[in-house]
């Protein structure tokens, strides 16, 4: 049910459904749908408004410091977690607020940027392939390191990118500098 809302509320005018539902205890944001997703997945490559904060139902004070690191940490079926799937939609707003709630949180952001999914990909590599320049800086400002695996991959998915200053800047930035 909490899942449900979270896809379907209109989180600019009335966010109040999933405001109501974690309020009755009777659902954690830990908790996972069928995919392995929990609410923070499905948060993360929501589109949003520059004044609209999806993620401040989820990360206050009523929650469960632990609960809520748990959730940043948790994988899907997929092996990705908030962090890829953000990225994977090119959501700069929700990478920034899930950084923000790592920091306030005191969870180890750079675990789990560096943690790949099932594929092998880290969110970097789906930040370079959502196109989202903005992103992979941020990623890499943060600390996102790569291996040489997901640096080829990264180079597979620049060769299928059609827009070629953000190619030259990934190659200049990430791989001839080696931040990543």
């Amino acid at each position: 049910l909490l899942h449900h809302a979270v896809q379907n509320t209109n989180w600019v005018k009335n966010p109040v459904v999933v405001q109501k539902l974690m309020s009755t205890k009777d659902f954690r944001i830990t908790d996972t749908d069928n995919q392995g997703n929990t609410c923070l997945h499905l948060a993360a490559q929501l589109d949003k408004l520059s004044d609209d904060k999806i993620f401040d139902v989820f990360f206050n004070e009523s929650i469960d410091q632990k609960e809520i690191s748990d959730c940043i940490e948790a994988k899907n079926n997929l092996g990705m977690t908030p962090f890829h799937i953000a990225c994977n939609v090119g959501n700069q707003d929700s990478l920034n607020e899930l950084l923000e709630a790592c920091r306030e949180n005191d969870i180890d952001v750079i675990e789990i940027l560096n943690a790949p999914d099932k594929n092998g990909l880290l969110p970097l590599c789906h930040a370079i392939n959502s196109k989202n320049l903005e992103m992979v800086n941020t990623l890499l400002k943060k600390g996102t390191q790569a291996t040489k695996g997901t640096m080829i991959t990264a180079a597979r998915l620049v060769q299928q990118l059609t827009c070629i200053p953000f190619c030259i800047f990934v190659y200049l930035y990430v791989f001839q500098d080696r931040r990543c």
